[in-house]
């Protein structure tokens, strides 16, 4: 008798997340192990320590696989975040890459694509440094000259704030975490010798703002307890420095993480609380954010109202704010269309559902993370379902399926359940098995290890 493969953590180590999609690929196109590495020029062993999170792959067999299984690019795409692992000789060169790049982004301030994130992770990994003001000569000064938290070291943790924001959505999620746990290890040894002053404001809406954000992807990694550990010490932070838009941020955030019968109910009796605090003239993007987010639980609910709201977010979201918090930035043009799309669909409003389908499909196939879009092929789904238009409706289904499971997403997942139910009304022969594949997509989020 063979012996039972060995269980895999995908949110163990970075190696691990790696194995554990090879393995969902392989066994997904119903290779074996021998077959797979006969296939790809590998030897069965070098194969089988791969999947066991035992080894890294180099870029010429990543990119076989990548071909042999039909990824998209999958496994090149995760090689800058795979190198080094807990306990080997410069392991702490891979978190201080990922410091290094969420500053870098952070000094751009503004959203990138996923390629030009990996050229920029490939760039860091060359040269941890780049541009970074030299440690030896702060440690000097310091020492030298002590005189509380310089303007520069603060300038540094709010820009990798910002990075992080910008660049979450495109990063696996043991790779956010890591990334995200050191840059608050950081900001809380600051914090814990900072006395009060505008200074440690300063610091502690940065340490705030990455709170919030670290609740979101604990959330999202199925991590409950932790998330409200965090969103905690978020409420703190907006309470000491009375800045409101931290807590307005969690707020927001939270309203997605609502659970049972009365989730929509709860989720816009957080929103409603939220934009209450929000003044929309000096923050439009937050208030179209809001405003969005309401909208999608209103048509939720089937109130008519939902379209009112949207048609208000898409007014203030147009508006602009070069200076706008960053961790409101994700609310791109094609985020924008997801939401408007979905409550059109849930509202029933065909004619200003269909033309978004094609754009929102065309988003997800250029270069958006599985994640995301993941979410835009399962709002596709929706309104393609809603309209009649099976066929189509199943085809994206396979395609937001697919790409859920990839992410390992309760944030995609949870869009996938309207997509089961819509499909449960087709009697498409091709609709119960897209339904089936659906709901095998939502399990496996959902067993995955955490």
């Amino acid at each position: 008798m063979g012996q039972r493969p060995r269980d895999l953590d995908p949110y163990r180590s970075l190696r691990h997340y790696l194995g554990a999609r090879l393995r969902h690929r392989r066994t997904a196109a119903g290779l074996s192990l021998s077959e797979l590495a006969g296939r790809v020029y590998l030897s069965q062993s070098t194969l089988r320590m791969v999947e066991l999170g035992e080894r890294p792959l180099d870029g010429e067999a990543a990119a076989r696989l990548d071909a042999e299984l039909d990824t998209g690019e999958e496994f090149s795409s995760l090689l800058p975040w795979t190198g080094r692992e807990p306990g080997e000789p410069g392991d702490g060169a891979l978190t201080t890459d990922l410091l290094t790049l969420a500053w870098m982004v952070g000094r751009l301030g503004v959203m990138i694509d996923r390629r030009t994130l990996l050229q920029l992770a490939t760039t860091v990994s060359a040269s941890a440094t780049i541009d970074v003001p030299d440690l030896g000569e702060r440690l000097q000064r310091a020492l030298t000259r002590p005189r509380g938290l310089s303007d520069e070291t603060l300038t540094l943790i709010e820009d990798r704030t910002a990075g992080w924001h910008l660049i979450e959505a495109m990063l696996p999620a043991p790779v956010l975490m890591r990334g995200l746990t050191a840059h608050l290890r950081e900001v809380t040894a600051l914090l814990e010798t900072c006395p009060r002053s505008p200074v440690r404001a300063r610091l502690a809406r940065a340490a705030g703002e990455t709170a919030v954000l670290a609740a979101w992807a604990s959330w999202d990694a199925g991590h409950a307890g932790q998330a409200a550990r965090y969103f905690r010490a978020a409420r703190t932070v907006s309470e000491e420095t009375e800045d409101t838009l931290v807590g307005v941020c969690a707020a927001a955030y939270r309203s997605y993480m609502q659970t049972g019968p009365d989730a929509p109910v709860h989720a816009r009796a957080l929103l409603s609380e939220a934009r209450e605090a929000v003044d929309g003239r000096r923050h439009p993007l937050v208030d179209a954010w809001l405003l969005a987010r309401e909208a999608e639980e209103a048509a939720a609910l089937g109130d008519p109202a939902a379209t009112g709201l949207i048609r208000r977010a898409e007014a203030a979201y147009h508006t602009g704010e070069p200076q706008a918090r960053p961790w409101v930035r994700f609310l791109n043009d094609a985020r924008l269309r997801s939401m408007q799309l979905r409550v059109y669909a849930l509202a029933g409003d065909e004619t200003r559902a269909l033309p978004l389908v094609d754009e929102l499909a065309a988003c997800a196939k250029a270069c958006e993370p599985p994640r995301r879009a993941a979410v835009f092929y399962s709002e596709a789904a929706l309104a393609t379902a809603r309209v009649g238009d099976h066929a189509q409706a199943v085809h994206y289904a396979e395609r937001a399926a697919d790409l859920a499971a990839r992410a390992i997403s309760r944030f995609a997942a949870s869009h996938l359940a309207d997509v089961e139910n819509a499909l449960a009304r087709s009697s498409l022969a091709g609709a119960r098995a897209a339904r089936q594949r659906v709901a095998e997509a939502r399990r496996a989020v959902d067993a995955s290890p955490r």
